[in-house]
């Protein structure tokens, strides 16, 4: 599973999963506050 091909294209892939991962989470947060609210 440890791929050593496309290193920059790997970072990349990794900036966008942290980033999808970000918003989901802060997506989460603002749905478990608008819960607590309401």
């Amino acid at each position: 599973m440890h791929q050593v091909r496309a290193p920059g294209r790997r970072a990349r892939d990794g900036r966008l999963w942290v980033i999808a991962l970000w918003v989901i989470a802060i997506t989460l947060a603002l749905v478990a506050i608008k819960a607590a609210l309401d």
